[in-house]
């Protein structure tokens, strides 16, 4: 079950948020850039409507090189957005290439998360869209990596499902994908 939800303004900050987090993880893993072009070096963040696995509160130790060290954070284990590595193209960037961005290769789960209030910094940015300066305020979502599982399909009778998955799924329908699903 999720917390309250966010107002509708929080969004765009919390995906502004998400992403710079996640560009920054990859920065910190060091991939290499890639030879052809273009490169998805953008990511697009889907807000989940649903996240099926049991929410709860986990603490958590944060760092990056940016802003330092963060510890007892409180994350929140309930999906709220789901974010793909995206190739960008534009009239300004018809070729679609960014060289200010490295490769992502993951797609990404953001999270909600409490740390401890920090003071307000400023920090200058430049990407495609102009250089900026930015006030930052407090860390409000944690971005991690993830790997996608395919969905096992089952006995194809929905509504009426009933077909074998594996230990501890059980075999759903699913209006969206149409089937039926070991979820």
């Amino acid at each position: 079950m999720k917390d309250a939800p966010l107002p509708d303004r929080a969004y765009p900050s919390l995906l502004a948020t998400a992403v710079f987090l996640a560009v920054g993880l990859m920065s910190l893993r060091g991939t290499s850039l890639a030879q052809s072009s273009p490169d998805p070096d953008h990511l697009k963040c889907y807000e989940v409507r649903r996240d099926f696995s049991s929410s709860h509160r986990e603490i958590v130790d944060l760092f990056n090189k940016e802003f330092g060290p963060e510890t007892g954070c409180q994350l929140i284990t309930d999906a709220s957005f789901f974010c793909t590595p995206t190739a960008k193209f534009s009239e300004h960037d018809p070729d679609g290439d960014d060289p200010r961005g490295r490769e992502l290769q993951s797609d990404f789960l953001c999270y909600q998360v409490e740390c401890e209030r920090n003071p307000l910094r400023s920090i200058v940015v430049d990407d495609q869209f102009g250089q900026r300066l930015l006030e930052i305020l407090d860390a409000k979502m944690l971005c991690t990596p993830t790997t996608r599982i395919p969905l096992t399909a089952c006995e194809e009778t929905a509504p009426a499902c009933g077909g074998v998955c594996p230990p501890g799924e059980t075999c759903e329908p699913s209006p969206f994908r149409g089937g039926c699903f070991c979820e």
